[in-house]
């Protein structure tokens, strides 16, 4: 009778267990060359890469003989990673500035902002703090679309729809003439 998968998986988590607590109790004895052995021993029966062996054997293992323990174990889910750089205030400012702009994209708005900037401060719209002023002409073009990302889903979708042109017989007929095509013109076109 064959096992199932997932008692197949559990029998190999349990083994990889029992094989990372013997060599996580006598890993910190060891010397360094020693410690590059049991490593790549360990990745070898394992199957893992050498980086997540290495962080398995620095873990403490938990008191209830399940997983190692986390580090952020004590800590809420929402305290876990990266702490934000760009506070509310610096995003209500890039909103602001945003609107102010016809609601550019990112990139556009990053290469603009220090010109609207200056035009608020000048103008007496915002007497803000420098810090945050630096702050502000830091941000990415990229983080600006994730800072900018909730005021365009509110606002109905990322980008705004605009309407197709109609074309008439007498549009199709003209030339128009663009940047690019002004060779060989003769006087008297427009």
């Amino acid at each position: 009778m064959e096992r199932s998968e997932p008692a197949v998986r559990r029998a190999q988590h349990e083994q990889l267990q029992r094989l990372l607590e013997a060599a996580r109790s006598r890993y910190p004895a060891l010397s360094y060359q020693e410690k590059g052995a049991l490593v790549d021993e360990l990745v070898e029966l394992s199957g893992l890469h050498r980086k997540t062996v290495l962080r398995l054997l620095r873990q403490q293992p938990a008191d209830h003989g399940g997983p190692p323990a986390r580090a952020d174990a004590g800590h809420d889910s929402a305290e876990v990673g990266r702490s934000r750089r760009y506070g509310p205030d610096v995003v209500q400012l890039v909103e602001m500035l945003w609107e102010a702009s016809d609601h550019l994209c990112g990139k556009r708005l990053a290469a603009v902002l220090p010109t609207l900037m200056t035009a608020l401060v000048r103008h007496g719209h915002w007497q803000g703090d420098p810090d945050l002023r630096q702050k502000l002409l830091q941000i990415s073009p990229a983080t600006n679309d994730r800072l900018l990302a909730p005021a365009r889903s509110a606002q109905g979708g990322q980008h705004r729809r605009r309407r197709t042109r109609v074309v008439t017989g007498v549009r199709r007929r003209t030339t128009m003439r663009t940047f690019n095509g002004w060779k060989d013109v003769q006087p008297g076109l427009v």
